[in-house]
């Protein structure tokens, strides 16, 4: 059995910008369609050998809507997930999840937190972890990934460039411009099965670590980035972000039996590339977001990546 709870909230703050930045002052709210493909992904690396198992959940496409209102500082929305293909759980495994997320974007500042639950897994790349292993995919019922976290992010020339342009097209940048980001990020992570994460006959080529069935990660990372938007013409405009940062963070894991602690560092790189159409009442965008949060044991690496790739369809009302 499955179940989706995809929820979005959005606050959106009614702000003055520059000539450039189109807030749609006429309009009462920004309303969007979309559909919505979204992935996550566990790999657990090797630092010496260069192997390593990627952990995939079964999850599904999805349709929704949001909707913002301009004179007022709060906005929503909500997403379903769509029917499986014919046969997905027999080849991938069931997946239950979760999915909440909320977003505050400001002037001169943007703030998001997630909070996802994946429970069911399965190796993408089963060839290369067991060779002998024969047709379908390594699966584990029993392998659960909990992901908190939390970004904020502050634009330091915001007349310049408009976040919620790029993100949520209830503003329009009209002229081409960009702006410095600079930015924390924060998260708790933590991957646990019954099983070993390293499974096959490969296991032995990942070092001190290799019989792990638990990891807990804490970090606090510091970010600096760019956000650009190229304003072809009144109305259609390509946006482009990306961040980078590193930190430290706090890790236990263990196998069952034993636990280990200790202290370490962490990075991450996240990108937003939206592109498309956004006129005077009709929009249409593609947006494609990610995230990857790379994680470390001593003998590990493990980056934990999570995108989307949205399709909306709206209007300024």
């Amino acid at each position: 059995m499955k179940t989706f709870i995809v929820l979005n909230l959005l606050l959106i703050c009614t702000c003055v910008h520059g000539a450039e930045i189109n807030e749609f002052k006429d309009k009462f709210l920004t309303l969007r369609a979309y559909a919505e493909v979204p992935s996550y992904q566990v790999n657990i690396q090797s630092k010496t050998s260069g192997n390593q198992v990627n952990w995939t959940p079964n999850i599904r496409t999805l349709t929704g809507v949001d909707v913002s209102l301009n004179d007022f500082p709060i906005g929503g929305g909500y997403a379903w997930a769509n029917n499986a293909g014919p046969g997905a759980d027999q080849t991938y495994g069931p997946t239950n999840y979760q999915d909440y997320r909320l977003g505050l974007t400001l002037h001169s500042f943007h703030a998001d937190a997630n909070y996802q639950t994946y429970d069911g897994f399965y190796v993408s790349n089963t060839s290369s972890v067991n060779p002998a292993f024969g047709s379908g995919y390594i699966q584990d019922h029993s392998l659960a990934a909990v992901n908190i976290s939390v970004n904020g992010t502050f634009i330091l020339s915001p007349d310049k460039f408009s976040y919620a342009a790029a993100l949520g097209q209830n503003e329009r940048q009209e002229a081409w411009g960009g702006s410095l980001l600079l930015g924390l990020a924060g998260s708790a992570t933590s991957f646990a099965s019954s099983n070993y994460l390293i499974p096959g006959p490969l296991q032995n080529t990942y070092g001190q670590d290799q019989l792990i069935k638990n990891v807990q990660f804490y970090d606090l990372i510091a970010k600096l980035g760019y956000g650009y938007t190229f304003a072809w013409t009144k109305s259609f405009f390509t946006s482009l972000i990306a961040d980078i940062g590193v930190g430290g963070e706090y890790r236990t894991y263990g196998d069952g039996v034993t636990q280990t602690s200790s202290g370490g560092s962490s990075s991450k790189f996240d990108a937003l590339i939206s592109l498309g159409y956004n006129g005077d009442t009709f929009l249409m965008a593609l947006i494609l977001t990610g995230d990857d949060t790379t994680y470390t044991t001593s003998s590990l690496q493990i980056p934990q990546i999570i995108g989307d790739v949205k399709l909306a369809i709206g209007a300024h009302l």
